[in-house]
């Protein structure tokens, strides 16, 4: 056995490996070792070479962020990885190995200016990596060189050191190191664990990661979720007939499941963690823009440790928290970049005009700010500014639309921008490279696992241009897959929304009009007409062959008012064919059905669902 995981079955690779290999029949020789790391590996290189134009599409229209952040491998070598992060996902670049180099501010500047040069400087907005000093002044260094462009502090890693701050607080000092305590000792005896498991219904909890202080917080909170289930296991027959329960150390742990202030205490933990652990997933997520939801969510944040420690008692402890939060924020993440993508978020930014004048006006100086260093155009900058201002106010036609206003809260500030502000086309692209920018280099830090899953412990002499390539490969097929899958949940969610809707629109129809007998034309959606049917009450089904003409149909649907007096007057012949030849042109001219659905709002509701549906059957 060559060790191959199981979850290999599930990437699309393998399967067209394998239906290649199938096709070919008997007789195929597999590829030599030496085909397998040279000219075959730079064939792979030179098609993933390939994907790279549909993202450099996408930094070309929405701008793009440069992440970068050193790593030490097995055996001494620090490597720089360099990745670009757009709407289209995140790219692996290269790495470099930086053994022999200094780490200063010169050298980083000079690594990142020729990544730069290479995407194109009209393209790169900002850089993004960790908070380390070197990278600091490098960032400064950089902004220099380049009066365009921003460096922005990773807001994962700023969020980390806070929440690490936070828990060396002398009220929660002690709460999280019982819990670790706990957590160990669990884990360190296999019996009890099994007792463990079997009392939370085969659930772990979460163990702390020494690099991510973050972690410590999430195990508190899973030991609080299975609070009860830990002290069911400590009062049951499976502890008390345990060797362990007469042991100095399984006293204490016993102690510190029964007592009800350790409880109290990870309460707290919990109340002044979780509101800033929301904030970290958002950052550290990629796939959507985190920029335009930063500071809104930082706010919140605040707002609700704030109403957690509201009584008297808890006054100390807010104000050393909200210090902590305050300090590392305005310290580290002093970057208009946040404001300015907030201000040209509409779903939060109409919310805060109506309630704080004074925080609209920091808002504004953020996007002036951003206005003035980004475009150097002063004719250009004119007319944003001019357009910005209609957006502000909410005046011109375009920011009164209804559907604007209506879509503003659940759409996302890019799609809301792409959709809506055409007709303010300078702001708008402005707007698209400000609020589909990341906020954090964590990408960075998923490069690396795929780093350590070729970089093994056994195959740890693998040539840096190698070991470059076959992360190239894997890391960059494995992340557009990601972003396939992603977009793929969202329209199955989408059309399963639809799909209900459908259903129930379609059932009403087919009890007025007493349809018993339905004969389906299909080529494409045999599949879904069958899932169509089995949801009604058909007493006949007949699948028939080729596509039908729609022209004369479409022109019956678009006579809106004639069909509603056919269904008064019951006819119920005409009625009938209508509805087979409607689901006969839905399922059998999707594309012609993108013509006409731009006709009309109403026919587009049902025959997008519908071409959706067919297509992702």
């Amino acid at each position: 056995m060559s060790g191959i995981p199981f979850n290999a079955a599930n990437s699309r690779q393998f399967e067209i490996a394998i239906e290649a290999t199938a096709q070919y029949g008997s007789g195929y020789k597999p590829p030599t070792y030496h085909e397998l790391r040279e000219p075959l590996l730079e064939k792979v290189v030179k098609e993933t070479d390939d994907l790279r134009k549909r993202h450099e599409d996408a930094w070309k229209q929405y701008g793009c962020t440069l992440m970068s952040d050193g790593w030490t491998d097995r055996r001494g070598h620090h490597l720089i990885n360099f990745l670009v992060n757009s709407p289209e996902g995140t790219f692996f670049l290269e790495s470099i190995d930086a053994s022999s180099e200094v780490h200063d501010q010169v050298m980083l500047a000079d690594l990142l200016e020729k990544r730069i040069s290479d995407i194109g400087v009209d393209k790169v907005v900002q850089v993004v990596t960790d908070n380390g000093a070197n990278y600091k002044a490098a960032g400064k260094l950089l902004m220099e060189r380049f009066p365009t462009l921003y460096w922005t502090p990773c807001a994962a890693h700023c969020l980390d050191l806070m929440l690490e701050d936070v828990g060396k607080l002398k009220a929660f000092k002690k709460p999280i190191s019982r819990a670790r305590h706990v957590t160990t000792f669990i884990y360190r005896h296999g019996r009890l664990l099994s007792a463990m498991r079997e009392k939370t219904g085969g659930r772990d909890l979460v163990r702390p990661v020494a690099t991510r202080f973050a972690t410590i917080f999430l195990t508190l909170q899973s030991l609080h979720k299975h609070r009860d289930a830990l002290r069911y296991l400590f009062t049951s027959d499976d502890w008390t007939s345990c060797k362990l329960a007469k042991t100095e150390a399984g006293k204490k742990v016993y102690d510190i499941v029964l007592s009800s202030e350790f409880w109290n205490s990870v309460e707290d933990c919990l109340r002044a963690s979780l509101p800033l652990i929301i904030v970290l997933r958002v950052v550290d997520g990629d796939e959507r823009p985190a920029m335009p939801e930063v500071a809104s969510l930082m706010n919140h944040a605040k707002e609700r440790i704030k109403a957690a420690f509201c009584t008297e008692n808890k006054r100390s402890l807010l104000n050393n928290i909200l210090q902590i939060i305050e300090g590392r924020w305005d310290r580290q993440m002093d970057t208009p970049l946040y404001g300015a993508a907030l201000f040209l978020n509409p779903g939060k930014f109409y919310a805060i005009q109506k309630e704080n004048d004074e925080y609209v006006g920091h808002l504004r100086g953020c996007f002036n700010d951003v206005l003035a260093r980004m475009v150097e155009d002063e004719t250009l900058r004119n007319k944003i500014e001019e357009q910005s201002m209609l957006y502000e106010d909410q005046r011109g036609g375009i920011f009164k639309n209804c559907m604007a206003l209506q879509t503003m809260k659940s759409k996302n500030p890019l799609d809301w921008w792409r959709a809506y502000g055409g007709r303010s086309i300078d702001l708008q692209r402005f707007a698209k490279r400000i609020v589909s920018l990341c906020a954090s280099s964590s990408g960075c830090e998923r490069n690396w696992s795929t780093f350590e899953f070729i970089h093994t412990k056994k195959r740890n002499r693998l040539e840096h241009k190698r070991l470059n390539d076959l992360v190239y490969v894997a890391y960059n097929r494995k992340m557009t897959s990601r972003f396939k899958n992603v977009v793929r949940k969202r329209v199955k969610a989408m059309i399963l929304w639809l799909w209900k809707t459908l259903i129930g629109k379609m059932n009403g129809l087919i009890q007025r009009s007493n349809l018993k007998i339905l004969v389906l034309w299909t080529s494409h959606g045999t599949k879904l007409m069958k899932q169509l049917v089995h949801h009604m009450s058909f007493e006949v089904v007949t699948f028939l062959g080729p596509t039908l003409v729609v022209q004369d149909i479409y022109q019956e649907w678009l006579k809106k008012k004639e069909w509603l007096k056919m269904m008064r007057r019951k006819e119920r012949k005409k009625t009938s064919l209508w509805m087979m030849l409607m689901l006969m042109i839905l399922v059998t001219n999707r594309w012609m059905l993108l013509k006409m659905m731009r006709r009309t709002w109403m026919f587009q509701t049902i025959s997008m669902s519908l071409h959706w549906m067919t297509f992702e059957r």
